[in-house]
């Protein structure tokens, strides 16, 4: 009996070889290695088809599928073997970047990805994170950590999406306002100004950023002490100072700003008045709504 039953396995296992040898979809071995499916066909089939000719085809009916295709991409970011090709990878990271919410499923894979030795794979990933933000917020912990990387800017960038949700980064994004490079800096602060409330813990490294070299530094820093309202009067000097930077924008922040702090920026007051000059619309309106704030009618605010 257990002669039987060791041929009838064998026999079972070479008619699997023979139906896989002889069957282009590879259906049969993704089955027995429990791949994820999409279409059909199994993850083995997908990463074949993206790496033949140009994959054109491959990625238009994976981009087409949807949320459906989102499980399969997610199974080839995790597909890192030492020596292979990155190209599945990436192509699977950036198609998941166009499914924007949909890619939700991918998450595991998306993770992984975002340590994947190869470059183009991981800032792809980014952005595909970034694109189906806020939908999968458990992904924050790991841009946080991807602050301490060369990948910096892009989980910035990839964070402010994800606003208040992002909120527990905010130490991590602090620290960014400190960097050496402007561009991390700027982006540090933008990502601030979408966190609203959040970025509170950040005040003393914000204020610092409106005398920043940079203007886009100073610009985003000025939005962002906003936001924290009445908690950013310890910034109303240096708003104030900035009334008169040479840049439309930083001004029309700074005005504002301070119209947020209310009626704690009342030294403020006459760097208010002396915009009703300024050759901006829009920083003027900002200037006039500010002073409405701080002195309603006229008269202090209480």
């Amino acid at each position: 009996m257990n002669r039987k039953l060791i041929l009838a396995a064998v026999l079972a296992l070479a008619a699997a070889g023979l139906a896989a040898a002889f069957d282009p979809t590879g259906v049969l071995p993704g089955v027995l290695r429990r791949e994820k499916f999409f279409d059909g066909r199994p993850a083995s089939y997908w990463k074949r088809s993206l790496l033949e000719g140009d994959g054109a085809e491959a990625r238009r009916r994976l981009g087409d599928g949807g949320a459906a295709a989102a499980p399969v991409l997610g199974e080839l970011l995790r597909d890192a073997a030492p020596g292979q090709s990155a190209e599945a990878r990436r192509a699977a990271a950036e198609l998941l970047g166009r499914l924007g919410p949909d890619a939700k499923p991918a998450l595991p894979g998306l993770v992984t990805a975002l340590y994947d030795p190869d470059p183009g794979v991981r800032a792809a990933a980014v952005e595909a994170v970034r694109a189906c933000a806020p939908a999968c917020p458990e992904v924050v912990p790991y841009l946080t950590d991807l602050l301490f990387t060369g990948e910096r800017v892009k989980a910035l960038e990839a964070l402010a999406r994800f606003g208040p949700a992002a909120g527990h980064a905010v130490a991590a994004v602090q620290v960014c306002l400190r960097h050496d490079d402007a561009a991390v800096r700027r982006q540090a602060a933008r990502t601030l100004v979408q966190m609203r409330g959040y970025a509170l813990p950040a005040v003393l490294d914000l204020r610092e950023c409106l005398t920043d070299p940079d203007p886009g530094v100073r610009e985003a820093a000025a939005e962002a002490v906003g936001h924290l309202g009445g908690a950013a009067w310890i910034c109303v000097e240096e708003l104030a100072r900035a009334l008169a930077d040479d840049h439309a924008g930083i001004r029309l922040r700074a005005a504002t700003s301070l119209g947020q702090v209310g009626a704690r920026a009342k030294p403020a007051v006459p760097a208010l008045q002396a915009l009703a000059d300024d050759p901006s619309e829009e920083v003027r309106r900002a200037a006039a709504w500010s002073l409405q704030r701080i002195e309603p009618d006229g008269r202090p605010a209480s």
